[in-house]
């Protein structure tokens, strides 16, 4: 932590393409901490954390999404791009079909609606879950970093959302209290609260081949 207090040591791990995690331990063991690290919020005390994806091909789903109220559904499906981005021009047909996956076709019943912003006030924990997560089905990307980012969601989706990540080989690193959505992931990582970590395989059958073109030979995640 940036205080200085150590929450995990001796850990060395790396994630190949369509490889996915998931991270258990109790809590305040230094999960979300751990991501905070991946993504270069917090620094690593000792040691080196490298992630080999571009920056565009990463996607976070936090706990509690940004879903700001004055933002379209649009601008919170493309979330964190703007209209200078590439992924803008993305045809509203798309979009439209993003929403149907995800469950909230209701709430846009064309194109027009896209665009509105007070159409996102009043949703639901898990209806802004669900909004988000139509960010990782739009952009495809080669590594998603999930902290419960299904928890006020009911079990379809989370099955949805996790099916849709082995089908299309996503690499991920998932934490998550539930001990079955390891049926989704090739690997777990137990975090101990005395900073010992374990990092065992359990389906490695279920990895995909990844992007090669989008991922370091060095893996995803190292």
């Amino acid at each position: 932590r940036p205080d200085g207090t150590r929450l995990l040591r001796g850990l060395t791990l790396a994630l190949s393409p369509g490889q996915r995690v998931l991270v258990l331990g109790p809590n305040g063991v230094g999960k979300s901490s751990l991501l905070r690290a991946i993504l270069g919020l917090w620094p690593a005390a000792e040691g080196e954390l490298r992630l080999n994806v571009p920056h565009d091909k990463v996607v976070v789903l936090p706990q509690r999404p940004y879903v700001p109220s004055n933002l379209s559904l649009k601008a919170l499906m493309l979330y964190p791009a703007t209209e200078h981005d590439a992924i803008w021009g993305v045809a509203d047909a798309t979009l439209l079909e993003a929403l149907e996956w995800a469950g909230l076709g209701a709430h846009a019943t064309g194109a027009a609606d896209l665009h509105r912003p007070e159409l996102v006030q009043g949703l639901s924990g898990g209806e802004q879950q669900r909004l988000a997560a139509t960010r990782l089905y739009l952009r495809k990307p080669s590594l998603a970093i999930m902290d419960e980012p299904t928890s006020a969601c009911e079990p379809a989706f989370e099955r949805l959302l996790f099916s849709y990540c082995v089908a299309n080989a996503i690499s991920l690193v998932t934490i998550a209290h539930k001990k079955d959505l390891g049926a989704y992931h090739t690997h777990q990582l137990l975090l101990e609260p005395n900073g010992s970590a374990k990092y065992i395989e359990v389906n490695e059958g279920l990895a995909g081949t990844g992007s090669s073109s989008n991922v370091s030979e060095e893996g995803v995640l190292c």
